[in-house]
């Protein structure tokens, strides 16, 4: 979710943190390969060096040993770092963020939304003049990078909101507390799933342990993860610029058969979770 991919994903989805797997580790990342250079290699020892990544505390159940109490956090606190460590190298590779021209557009039109100016769209698509037409494909690198945290305007990602099954931060599950870096709604598989604003779809894929997941960085310093998503109806790639309301793709089903489907919504603000309420009133 430069910087902003980097710790987006450490979400680990609430999804990936509840199941301390170690074993997940190794696959923790994106399935797609994704260039890892020396200097971003050494970036993310430093980052990860810098920050702190803290498993939740353990409630002291009366019955398991201290040992195995300490086991499970640590398996914990491994699995976590696996998903940093994973995830911190989506931010080498972004893709040129790319709009579709729709039908009414016009450059102005499209300047407005994206928070660039009409000559920027020029320049960056060797344009002499202000004819575009539908379908054609615009780079626009500068797309949302001016865009101010208040002027986002946010939708709801499904047309109804089910009821909460995991809320926004910790979490009581058995005898452990859990963290969970955002909400786990209840939703029928095959649900639509949209975007919840503006923005460009940093990561569109599966997440060995997570499915298919959707990551958008809407300017502003906000960013939103939305998974698990039916890989077969994706609508949405990698650097593509989408608009509020546009279709993500259809929820998934659950991995586990006996889990209850859910959509895990999540929203990031300068790399920090924070409760996504704006998002589903």
């Amino acid at each position: 979710m430069a910087l902003g991919l980097a710790g987006l994903t450490c979400s680990a989805l609430s999804a990936g943190i509840r199941r301390p797997v170690v074993g997940a580790c190794a696959a923790a990342g994106p399935s797609t390969s994704t260039p890892r250079s020396g200097r971003s290699a050494a970036r993310l020892a430093r980052l990860l060096r810098e920050q702190e990544v803290e498993s939740s505390n353990l409630s002291a159940p009366t019955t398991p040993s201290s040992d195995h109490r300490q086991r499970r956090g640590s398996r914990l606190r491994l699995f976590v770092v696996c998903v940093l460590v994973g995830t911190w190298a989506l931010a080498a590779a972004q893709e040129t963020p790319t709009y579709t021209v729709r039908k009414g557009d016009s450059l102005s039109l499209i300047a407005k939304r994206l928070g660039v100016t009409v000559t920027q769209l020029k320049g960056a698509n060797g344009l002499s003049a202000d004819v575009i037409h539908v379908g054609q494909q615009l780079s626009v690198p500068e797309a949302f990078k001016r865009v101010k945290p208040a002027n986002v305007r946010w939708s709801r990602p499904v047309a109804k909101i089910g009821r909460t099954i995991r809320p926004f931060g910790n979490y009581q599950q058995g005898k452990l507390v859990m963290p969970s870096s955002g909400r786990d709604l209840a939703c029928p598989p095959g649900t639509r799933v949209s975007a919840p604003a503006h923005g460009v779809v940093r990561h569109a894929g599966a997440m060995d342990g997570f499915g298919t997941v959707v990551i958008i960085e809407h300017g502003g310093s906000w960013t939103t993860v939305l998974a698990p998503l039916d890989a077969a109806t994706l609508e949405a790639r990698p650097g593509q610029i989408v608009l509020g309301g546009d279709l993500l793709g259809l929820l998934a089903a659950p991995a586990a058969a006996a889990e209850e489907p859910y959509l895990h919504v999540e929203l990031r603000r300068d790399n920090k979770a924070v409760a996504p309420d704006r998002l589903l009133k």
